[in-house]
């Protein structure tokens, strides 16, 4: 089978399975994948043969993706603002909207740069090892529940020639721990996916990302915001910066929180699909 025969029968395989807004792009990213050929290539190249062990490699890869599994941990990394970002199922697949959430921080930060960053529930990294890259003489630190996550994450910061800091902690047990390491600004992009909402998910999302990193219950949607703001009261410097991502369904309630604990200049900001999806607030 020649390459351009290749990418017309995982078309077709694939399909009635993927949305006819991604098919393309999927098809060309996993054919790259294997076959080290990119469209450019593949469009000058179209009758190179290839390989049979490509071949049964990409009808194993054409399976999992049947059975909605993210073609992101089939080929093991995402770009994130210019960092590769490995991934796995051990951490959430990096979105575009965290993308634009990092972007807002580091528009805010353009001409000043925080000392010290912490970034809270960080899975694969992309948050604070952006943040390392763009401000290389600030001191990153970055926490989440999971050692499996936290592993990839260190990686992740290698891979990407940046030192972060990274340490396993539950931000719901921060009571516990011991120091007193203040921050010019604070970001998190925690649970926030009500139990209640998991129906409207994608099996793509549910089958195979970790609920830990995803879900909150429905009786305390707002928990990891609550407990990081209480976190913030002792670890904020004054005039420090809050960053969220945040549930769509409850941008009112998060300005009514952030406002409760004494936060001033509060932006409410939308995603690239008009909802409501990041909030910031400084530090009195």
């Amino acid at each position: 089978m020649n390459i351009k025969q290749l990418q017309l029968y995982v078309k077709q395989q694939l399909t009635p399975f993927i949305s006819l807004e991604e098919i393309n792009s999927v098809v060309n990213w996993l054919i790259e994948y294997r076959t080290g050929c990119n469209q450019v290539y593949v469009n000058l190249n179209p009758f190179q043969e290839i390989a049979k062990n490509i071949e049964d490699l990409l009808q194993e890869d054409i399976k999992k993706l049947q059975n909605n599994y993210p073609i992101q941990y089939i080929v093991g990394e995402v770009e994130f603002l210019n960092c590769q970002i490995a991934v796995n199922e051990n951490v959430l697949i990096p979105r575009q909207e965290t993308e634009q959430l990092v972007d807002w921080m580091m528009q805010e930060n353009s001409r000043t740069h925080p000392n010290y960053i912490l970034d809270i529930c960080t899975g694969s990294g992309c948050i604070a090892i952006a943040l390392a890259k763009k401000y290389p003489d600030s001191q990153v630190s970055a926490i989440d529940i999971s050692s499996s996550a936290l592993q990839l994450a260190k990686q992740n910061a290698v891979n990407n020639h940046v030192h972060v800091d990274f340490v396993c902690q539950d931000i719901l047990q921060w009571p516990k721990w011991s120091g007193r390491q203040k921050y010019g600004l604070i970001v998190s992009n925690p649970p926030y996916v009500l139990n209640m909402e998991k129906e409207q998910m994608s099996p793509r999302v549910l089958d195979y990302e970790p609920h830990v990193a995803l879900f909150v219950e429905d009786k305390k949607p707002l928990l990891f915001y609550e407990q990081i703001l209480q976190f913030a009261q002792d670890h904020l410097l004054p005039k420090g910066q809050l960053f969220f991502e945040i549930n769509e369904n409850f941008g009112g309630e998060m300005i009514d929180l952030l406002k409760y604990y004494g936060y001033q200049s509060i932006v409410l900001k939308q995603d690239l699909n008009g909802k409501n999806r990041f909030i910031k607030g400084i530090k009195r």
